[in-house]
């Protein structure tokens, strides 16, 4: 930060990582554009790259809390590589999930 630098793309789904972010932001979260991803979880001490809602939205509001924050600044539909998964997911329930965040981007509240 004393760089210039405030952008966090918080991709860090292990629990310990982000127990060290928050540690780190402590204090300065106003100064911090968080960028929150939807579609991936940590499971069973792995990434897990998911389209099931509940399982997301889990991974996603719950280490909001783990920060000590509880906002995100941009959100992210995580790692859609191909048409079949945009399809899927732009048809599917994962959609909806991001669209009910979309109105609480920069001011969620979970």
């Amino acid at each position: 930060m004393e760089q210039g630098i405030n952008f966090l793309d918080l991709f860090a789904s292990d629990p310990v990582q982000r127990d060290n972010i928050s540690v780190a932001i402590a204090g300065k979260r106003e100064k911090i554009i968080i960028q929150g991803h939807t579609g991936s979880a940590w499971q069973n001490g792995q990434y897990l790259r998911t389209r099931d809602v509940p399982l997301s939205r889990a991974a996603f509001e719950g280490p909001l809390m783990r920060l000590g924050t509880d906002y995100i600044d941009i959100g992210m539909i995580h790692y859609v590589d191909g048409m079949g998964d945009w399809d899927s997911i732009q048809n599917g329930p994962l959609m909806q999930y991001a669209l009910e965040l979309q109105g609480h981007i920069g001011r969620f509240r979970p």
